[in-house]
């Protein structure tokens, strides 16, 4: 018995939860991965039918908060109702495609520690008012 239980506590640090995943946080679907922290927002099921998205820096998810640290390639693609969005204050990259077609996206807020865009990342549309950090 003393050998069975102390093999079973050699083996909770394996067996330790984590999640590698797609999964759907208010309306915005995310890759996650909870043993790193981290979630990446990503394409939804279908383009996302919203006029208005605040992306989050942190996402809870079965209790493990996850830093939002990217925006998949063609994320938000032919979002057409797409007219507002707010990027977390932890993104360094814009990818390609990632709001190819989105004609109505009128206002992108950025913060202060995007590096990147991609150079196809906004095909297809002209925003009226983009902030981009210095």
């Amino acid at each position: 018995m003393k050998k069975f239980l102390a093999f079973i506590m050699m083996l909770l640090p394996v067996a330790a939860w984590a999640f590698t995943g797609k999964v759907e946080i208010d309306g915005i679907y995310y890759n996650l991965t909870t043993k790193a922290n981290v979630a990446e927002v990503t394409k939804g099921d279908v383009p996302y039918n919203v006029d208005v998205i605040s992306i989050p820096s942190i996402v809870v998810y079965e209790g493990v908060t996850c830093n939002v640290t990217s925006i998949g390639e063609g994320a938000f693609q032919n979002c057409k109702n797409l007219k507002s969005i707010t990027c977390p204050s932890k993104l360094a990259l814009i990818p390609k495609a990632c709001f190819e077609g989105c004609g109505n996206l009128k206002e992108i807020i950025f913060n202060e520690r995007l590096e990147m865009i991609a150079s196809s990342a906004f095909k297809g549309i002209s925003a009226d008012k983009i902030k981009i950090p210095a």
